[in-house]
């Protein structure tokens, strides 16, 4: 036997067992089934197997037998078929593992938290939104404010907006809300409604009885009786007809 057939031979006894090492720690590592106690025996076999024909081969090598030849085909066809088996074996036990175990359904959301934190985040980037009215010019807008609320009634046009507001206090729409949402702590239309409601308590008490409730919210800038009497009975607690009653027997 050449030297160049003696190292093929020496090559395959080597991998033989290497392999058969390597393939025990992986089944090991991968034992999560009940039959792994099966399969380990088949893979104590089957390396018991391989050993046994790598010694075989090198003995029949050592004596020089006739039999060294056959063997080290039988051993060529073992590994092969050994490499084989497993190879379809790992492929088998992936596709089971990832059937078995899906991926994890998402945890439930709680959606009203998120809706929480959402107006959280708003309100925060509100807050560090640059303020554009320092305390000074927000003192004096609102003392003009007051100046057209007190003199001039702006609150009795039903049509008044925001935008014209703004325009008499000679800043934006936008340092308009600010002015009232910041510095006043108020909104545009309660603000107009608490004095539209202060009004018509004058006009209740001053009017005589046959002024109609209509008439008197319309004359105070509501656009219709049923807005007048909900806001009346939000801030005054009851009725605008029981009010007037309850101020005549005082």
């Amino acid at each position: 036997m050449g030297f160049h057939t003696q190292t093929e031979l020496m090559y395959i006894i080597y991998f033989g067992l290497m392999f058969s090492y390597v393939t025990c720690i992986w089944q090991s590592a991968t034992r999560t089934t009940e039959n792994s106690l099966k399969c380990s025996k088949l893979l104590v076999l089957t390396i018991t197997y391989l050993i046994a024909l790598n010694g075989s081969v090198a003995i029949s090598f050592l004596s020089q037998s006739s039999w060294t030849y056959p063997l080290w085909s039988l051993l060529n066809v073992s590994i092969c078929l050994y490499l084989m088996t497993f190879s379809f074996y790992a492929a088998y036990r992936i596709k089971q593992v990832s059937i078995q175990s899906p991926l994890p359904y998402p945890q439930h959301i709680d959606t009203e938290e998120l809706d929480t934190q959402e107006r959280g985040l708003k309100g925060l980037k509100a807050k560090q939104r640059t303020i554009q009215l320092s305390d000074s010019v927000a003192q004096d807008c609102i003392a003009k404010l007051d100046h057209l609320l007190q003199n001039e009634q702006l609150f009795l046009d039903n049509q008044l907006t925001l935008g014209q507001l703004a325009t008499r206090l000679g800043i934006t729409q936008h340092q308009a809300s600010e002015l009232l949402n910041e510095h006043m702590h108020t909104s545009f239309y309660n603000l107009l409604n608490e004095h539209r409601v202060q009004h018509a308590c004058q006009l209740l008490i001053h009017a005589t009885n046959k002024a109609s409730i209509t008439q008197i919210a319309l004359d105070s800038g509501f656009n219709n009786k049923s807005s007048f009497y909900n806001e009346f009975k939000k801030q005054l607690g009851t009725t605008p007809s029981k009010w007037r009653t309850m101020q005549q027997v005082s």
